[in-house]
């Protein structure tokens, strides 16, 4: 009878409830804020110090101390510069992100998981630049040919790899060959 009692006390006392779970509304709210090109994600933004992050995101599900990485509940992967000020070295934005990424200049709402298809076609070297000249346009708001200019690049990597990346100035994009499904962004300082 006292082992019921007190098994019955420690739960009331949430001993075995475990640590608490994130806050899913902040992590909704943050996860769907706009992506602001070269700039920042879900309410931070590149100057944003790991201090000020703590009060904007939820707890990271893992933290690295010895190299500053930690996986975010909304979607991010950061890198922290060990040094102070404690910025971002880069911000990867997952695939369950659901931002989009502000522009003005396209109608067209781009966030993470945009099937580019419809538009270009898939598994083509040529599409892929095409693509990077409109993701240029789009976000540098400029009609400059970013390749020739060498201001945009687009890594095709070896036949056998199932992705490939387009790097503009501020903004690095990982998209599927086979489908030209964008899957993760980076944004860089």
């Amino acid at each position: 009878m006292k082992a019921l009692f007190l098994f019955s006390f420690l739960i009331s006392l949430n001993a075995f409830a475990g640590p608490p779970l994130p806050n899913e509304t902040q992590i909704k709210i943050n996860s769907e804020k706009p992506i602001i090109y070269g700039t920042g994600v879900a309410g931070i933004t590149l100057q944003t110090t790991l201090t000020e992050a703590e009060t904007l995101l939820t707890a990271p599900q893992s933290f690295d101390a010895t190299t500053g990485d930690a996986l975010y509940n909304e979607g991010l992967y950061i890198r922290w510069n060990m040094e102070e000020p404690r910025t971002p070295q880069f911000i990867l934005v997952l695939s369950s992100y659901r931002g989009p990424i502000e522009s003005t200049l396209s109608s067209e709402i781009i966030s993470v998981g945009h099937d580019f298809s419809n538009r270009y076609t898939a598994d083509s070297m040529e599409s892929a630049e095409e693509l990077a000249k409109f993701l240029f346009k789009t976000f540098e708001n400029s009609t400059d040919d970013c390749l020739a200019l060498s201001t945009c690049e687009v890594s095709w990597g070896a036949s056998d790899q199932k992705n490939f990346i387009i790097t503009l100035p501020k903004m690095t994009f990982l998209l599927s060959k086979d489908k030209f499904v964008l899957f993760r962004l980076m944004l860089v300082p």
